[in-house]
């Protein structure tokens, strides 16, 4: 349900404060509500729902697409992987969310359905690897009949698969100026048949196999509705057959990649479309199971095959998903150079999926260069937790590189009970390309939360206080050796499920502890808790959520996420906290872990524990110490809004009406610090006014992004 009451006002800084009233109930009633009460069926204030993290509010979400920012409008677009019918992944189709921020997100409508009446389609088409070229088959394969995604039955659909938005500032498509192209994938199934045309005219039938193809659908609206482009060879051709719509063509079918070396009609996905500046030229990249496939165009509707990318590292495990070629200025030059980035489904550094990049450079016919010979052999990580991938940049930001990803693991997600929503997006990083000896090519990338997420969300930072420590002025507070688990120096001025914690560690090599770090998301005393830390030994800055307490699902084996930083005397560590989630980027974004966690009730003593406390800590012994010279917290709003209870005591005369409206007082603080009054409806009144005493209300909060609370308020009856 969304209520659009908002109105200008203050900013309210201590945004979800809930105000006690300090009467006693004459029966038990639900305590009331803080903004991160996270009740089962309070929309938006679930459990384990991220407050500053894109979700949508129900439903299934996977990778990014589409990321794209309007100039004309000053609308950031997210488009996403999403089944608009269940809580699993099926029925994709492409969701949307706007934002003018890059934080604040506000959800939209579907905006791109999955295909359905599809008409019947009959081609051939040569694979040269996969089931089909195997054990001495020719690969030659007749695809014929209805599309489908259910394997048992002709259901005519289409899934729409991941992609990518072009800001079509120039008509290059002559589809209208700054018309927004979405170029997406189609799965499929197809009946198929082998050697048709061979001795005895048809071929041996073989059954259901899997078909990809890209397709392009179009937007005049500003993103919101989009029609399907029905993939004619000119724009002219193109305007007789936009009747077509149920049954658009694909602007590179399959069929053009027929017969090239290593491709499987099953895998030849997630266009990624570029400008290359230097020669003038619209680039795509899309994989095709172990290679990445590039073509270009002058005009974003005909496109020609020019180059492969073949995968070294780690061939045969999985298939590369979800790349992007990436044209970055190489900070304080003028060079540039092209990021490949690639999302693998399997075996990545901390298991699983994960990401990785390699530094090039393009040429006019659209071939990419790796730097070294080791470039595709030995990949850099993007990420070194186990929860980022299908990472991409938003299209159309200047000089500015903002990549967003899915905050998840293909090797987990059966293990991921949220209701009734699943999967989060990260927050937006700022990716900066910097010359590095140390790196492959002489480049490596770092990432940076952008300084929106600080700028837009406006609460005041916290300088933190110590319970322990010996504070040296000017250079900061040293912790010794004997100060972690429940002797770790307590923050004792902020706790907090939502915010970023900055901190700088020194010490001397001669009484170096054997670890450092901080304590995020506690319990009282850290008997759990998250560990964001650096071990000196394998020098390895890590994030342990081993004692969160998950031991049913994410907790066993979730213990390689740690990234080799050399020990220099001095490490940043700066983490996102959220309620379900942490980034932790290492040396000003040298480095990034990544992590889901979840502190699941029935593990860690029940719903009413707290995990708001932050510490630090150093192991090693007392005669170890560390100094941490810099440490700072911001809070940080929900983008879904804080609901704040403002209602003064209620207090009414024996026998008088009674009306609640009349007393209840609730304010809306929403992500950019805006506030405005929500809506309030009474759920149950139990107030007797015949008789003295202390009776509850329920009433029932929701505000203009749909965040819902109930709230238990004491209405005290007094004699006349």
């Amino acid at each position: 349900m969304k209520v659009d009451l908002l109105r200008k006002g203050c900013k309210v800084l201590m945004a979800g404060l809930v105000v006690g009233t300090g009467f006693a109930l004459v029966k038990p009633a639900a305590a009331e509500a803080a903004s991160s009460a996270n009740q089962v069926g309070w929309q938006y204030n679930e459990l384990f729902r991220n407050q500053y993290h894109y979700s949508a509010a129900k439903n299934w979400l996977n990778d990014p697409n589409g990321l794209v920012y309007d100039d004309t409008t000053n609308t950031y677009h997210m488009y996403y992987q999403y089944n608009p019918n269940g809580n699993s992944w099926g029925d994709m189709s492409w969701g949307h969310a706007t934002s003018h921020d890059l934080i604040n997100w506000q959800e939209q409508a579907v905006a791109i359905p999955m295909l359905d009446k599809q008409a019947e389609m009959d081609f051939t088409f040569k694979n040269t690897t996969g089931q089909f070229a195997k054990d001495g088959k020719n690969g030659q394969v007749r695809y014929l009949g209805q599309p489908r995604t259910d394997w048992n039955g002709g259901n005519g659909k289409k899934y729409i698969f991941s992609g990518s938005t072009v800001l079509d500032k120039e008509n290059k498509s002559g589809l209208g100026k700054n018309t927004l192209l979405a170029y997406y994938t189609s799965c499929f199934q197809m009946p198929t048949r082998w050697d048709d045309g061979g001795e005895g005219g048809m071929g041996s039938w073989f059954g259901m196999s899997e078909v990809q193809e890209q397709h392009l659908a179009y937007s005049t609206d500003g993103g919101q509705t989009f029609k399907q482009f029905d993939g004619a060879k000119s724009v002219a051709d193109n305007m007789v057959g936009l009747a077509n719509q149920k049954s658009p063509k694909a602007i590179i079918p399959v069929t053009a990649i027929s017969g090239l070396p290593g491709i499987d009609a099953k895998d030849f996905r997630d266009p990624k479309v570029v400008y290359d500046q230097a020669h003038g030229q619209w680039l795509m990249v899309v994989v095709a199971g172990q290679q990445a496939l590039i073509f270009k165009s002058e005009n974003l509707i005909d496109w020609t095959y020019t180059s492969a990318i073949q995968r070294q590292h780690d061939s045969g495990v999985g298939v590369w998903e979800c790349p992007e070629l990436i044209p970055m200025t190489v900070k304080d030059s003028t060079e540039t150079k092209w990021v490949l980035t690639m999302s693998v489904q399997d075996h990545a550094y901390a298991s699983g999926s994960g990401m990785q990049y390699m530094i090039g450079d393009m040429n006019a016919k659209g071939a990419w260069t790796p730097a070294t010979e080791k470039t595709l052999s030995k990949p850099n990580w993007l990420d070194y937790g186990e929860d980022f991938y299908a990472g991409v940049t938003f299209g159309n930001t200047g000089d500015r590189r903002i990549m967003l990803s899915w905050e998840s693991n293909w090797k987990w997600t059966d293990l991921q009970k949220t209701t009734p929503w699943y999967s989060h997006m990260t927050t937006p990083r700022e990716l900066t390309l910097v010359a590095d000896s140390k790196y492959d090519g002489g480049y490596k990338l770092m990432q940076a939360p952008i300084p929106e997420l600080d700028q837009a969300n406006g609460e005041k930072t916290v300088m933190p206080a110590l319970n322990k420590g010996t504070v040296i002025p000017d250079k900061g507070t040293v912790l010794t050796g004997d100060m972690h688990d429940g002797n770790a120096a307590l923050v004792t001025n902020y706790k907090g499920t939502a915010y970023k914690i900055a901190s700088e560690f020194t010490w001397d090599e001669a009484t170096k502890p054997t670890a450092l770090g901080m304590y995020v998301r506690g319990t009282d005393g850290f008997d759990r808790k998250l560990f964001v830390g650096y071990d000196f030994g394998p020098q390895l800055a890590y994030v342990n959520s081993l004692q969160t307490g998950d031991k049913d699902s994410l907790a066993a084996g979730r213990d390689h996420t740690n990234t080799f930083i050399p020990n220099t005397g001095k490490l940043k560590l700066t983490a996102l906290v959220d309620e379900s989630s942490i980034e932790v980027f290492v040396n000003d974004g040298e480095k990034t872990i990544t992590q889901v966690f979840y502190y699941r009730p029935d593990n860690i003593g029940g719903p009413t524990v707290k995990t708001d406390q932050l510490g630090f800590y150093v192991e090693g012994g007392a005669d170890k110490k560390a100094t941490v010279q810099h440490m700072v917290i911001t809070p940080y709003r929900s983008m879904f809004g804080n609901i704040q209870n403002q209602t003064a005591d209620i207090a009414i005369a024996q026998g008088s009406n009674f009306n609640p409206l009349t007393y209840l007082q609730f304010t809306n603080t929403s992500g950019d610090g805006t506030t405005t009054r929500p809506l309030v409806t009474v759920k149950d009144n139990q107030v007797n006014t015949a008789v003295t005493g202390v009776y509850p209300i329920t009433v029932a909060v929701t505000n203009s992004s749909g965040k819902y609370q109930e709230f238990t308020i004491p209405v005290k009856v007094v004699n006349k």
